[in-house]
């Protein structure tokens, strides 16, 4: 019997994080024998892991094993102290370019038990670190399939899969607005996802369902850009930017209404703590600007190539406002 007591970290804001860690504990429990009384599921963001680091980490002690997955700490440094406290028993499953990048360099991506790969999803790195080790389901297209769509959208990896753009983010629409994001619904489906045939037939339900809400959030957007997103901003002192202040939830695809104006946009929220949460994205489908490396570069953010964020000071706040360069 396997009592050893996991605790999996896993980022808790978006369906990569939510699926991949809803796998890594269908794999523990019913391919490796763990006890489900035994796994401690630990839902963060960035903010809360750097709660984490100021608690002296106490809340990742006492385990046998830990596990993160779409997510990692701002600071190397807090990766490496987790490295060196669960030493082979610490396992990172992540696809962000800049803290893969610079776990390279610090010569810490061969030490650190895992998969890493920017090419594919927290979702698709957890399903080949349980399942396919070898990606030979992977490469020969046999992957389950509501796992590659829900891939493709959170890595911007849509075309590389075969697969049309809008009908996967309508199909991750359906699956936020039906399992919204908890992690107990994603893991009572797991088994389906995983092996059953016929969950084509729910993915394709989805994708309707998605179809009509995205539909709604288009026009309503559309709406909000118009009345409240502001032009005149650029980024790196050469790419066009709206920026829109809200305390709503943001994305990309908010910015559908003026593809062909803008190649930016930044959305501001204020924070309980003072700071402002700034939120970047690439308005337009391509794969001209990394807005993950931007971020990280200049305000030790990080994120996707198409969507990143940082948290700013009052003060620098003010300053991009004033300079209208972000």
């Amino acid at each position: 019997m396997n009592n050893n007591k996991y605790l999996i970290v896993y980022h808790f804001e978006d369906n990569d994080g939510v699926c991949s860690g809803a796998l890594i504990k269908y794999y523990l429990v019913n391919e490796l024998g763990a006890q489900e009384e035994n796994i401690t599921m630990f839902p963060a963001n960035y903010a809360l892991l750097d709660t984490v680091v100021a608690n002296d980490y106490q809340e990742f002690m006492g385990y046998d094993n830990l596990i993160m997955t779409d997510i990692s700490f701002n600071k190397f440094d807090s990766m490496k102290f987790i490295y060196e406290m669960y030493g082979k028993n610490f396992c990172w499953i992540d696809h962000h370019a800049p803290i893969i990048n610079t776990s390279m360099v610090e010569k810490y991506d061969t030490k650190i038990n895992g998969v890493r790969s920017t090419s594919k999803s927290a979702i698709l790195n957890a399903y080949q670190y349980c399942y396919d080790p070898f990606n030979e389901k992977y490469n020969s297209g046999n992957a389950p399939k509501i796992l590659v769509w829900l891939s493709a959208w959170d890595s911007w990896t849509s075309e590389k899969e075969g697969l049309d753009f809008e009908e996967v983010r309508y199909a991750n629409t359906g699956f936020t607005s039906t399992l919204k994001l908890d992690i107990n619904a994603w893991y009572e489906k797991m088994s389906y996802f995983l092996f059953e045939i016929k969950s084509k037939e729910f993915l394709y339900q989805m994708l309707e369902k998605g179809k009509i809400i995205c539909k709604e959030m288009d026009a309503t957007n559309e709406k909000l850009i118009k009345s409240s997103g502001m032009g005149g901003f650029t980024v790196n002192g050469t790419r066009s930017c709206i920026v829109l202040f809200t305390s709503g939830a943001t994305n990309s695809l908010m910015f559908k209404s003026v593809r062909g104006e803008y190649q930016q946009a930044v959305c501001f929220k204020s924070s309980s703590t003072g700071n402002i949460i700034m939120s970047m994205y690439n308005v337009e489908d391509n794969h001209e600007f990394h807005c993950g490396n931007y971020m990280h570069d200049k305000y030790k953010g990080g994120g996707h190539e198409g969507a990143a964020g940082a948290t700013i000071s009052l003060n620098t706040f003010m300053k991009i406002l004033k300079t209208k360069q972000i």
